[in-house]
């Protein structure tokens, strides 16, 4: 995402670019999504200065299990809830807040959404058709 705007605003220089970075790489779960990213795609990270290794700077990422409700209908629009325990992920970012994994995903999106906004880019949001593959 931050390449993304990044090429959309036509900041290609590095000192170009540093200001943005900057200010993302405050907010936690920004510069976990970048750890996550990057780690994924180089699967080391480094210092882009002195190409150092250096930590990232989400401190954990566990599985856990959750309690969630499922809720199932019938064709008479009867309703059952049922409690169940699912495998769940929990992201602990730099600042100590620990999120669950929608949480995280959520937080992000939302920054995203609203930050690119500010420059008139709008985001369609996905039908859950098209979501669960069901969209034709």
């Amino acid at each position: 995402m931050r390449d993304y705007l990044l090429e959309y605003l036509g900041k290609i220089e590095r000192m170009d670019k540093q200001p943005f970075h900057e200010l993302w790489n405050k907010i936690p779960p920004l510069a976990a999504a970048r750890d996550i990213a990057n780690s994924s795609k180089h699967f080391e990270l480094r210092d882009q200065k002195t190409g150092e290794r250096k930590g990232a700077s989400t401190l954990a990422v566990r599985p856990r299990k959750s309690s969630y409700v499922e809720v199932f209908s019938n064709a008479e629009g009867e309703f059952k809830f049922v409690a169940v325990k699912a495998p769940d992920i929990s992201v602990r970012l730099s600042d100590g807040t620990v999120l669950l994994l929608y949480e995280f995903t959520r937080d992000v999106m939302d920054y995203w959404r609203t930050y690119l906004s500010q420059y008139g880019i709008k985001v369609r949001r996905q039908s859950v058709s098209q979501l669960s593959g069901n969209a034709v």
